[in-house]
């Protein structure tokens, strides 16, 4: 959040654990995440934070268009039949495998 206060431009920080960045990108209604996909996408943006020795702030918006959640590889094939994938290993912007054998791919 960002403010003006007596001139001087303020922004409040709040550091989120995991299981909060999980549980705001599972309540966002525009998205419809799984709590494994949300959870394995918060996971994942931590990971990356820490390699990169970097905050990332927390955009639900940016991140909703950015990634998408397939619950099985049978539904990312059926939308990119041509390419030939087999395997999740096999597609291009894997980020992570959730849980339930879906998985969170970074936007084509």
């Amino acid at each position: 959040m960002r403010f003006n206060y007596k001139g001087m431009n303020i922004m409040i920080i709040e550091t989120m654990t995991i299981e909060q960045v999980a549980h705001a990108l599972y309540q966002d209604e525009y998205a419809n995440w799984t709590y494994e996909g949300a959870y394995a996408l918060a996971d994942y943006m931590a990971r990356l934070s820490d390699e990169l020795g970097e905050d990332i702030k927390f955009n639900r918006i940016e991140w909703r268009c950015d990634f998408n959640e397939f619950s099985s590889l049978d539904e990312y094939i059926e939308q990119y039949p041509d390419e030939g994938i087999e395997v999740w290993s096999d597609v291009d912007g894997l980020v992570a495998i959730t849980d339930n054998g879906g998985a969170i791919v970074h936007a084509q």
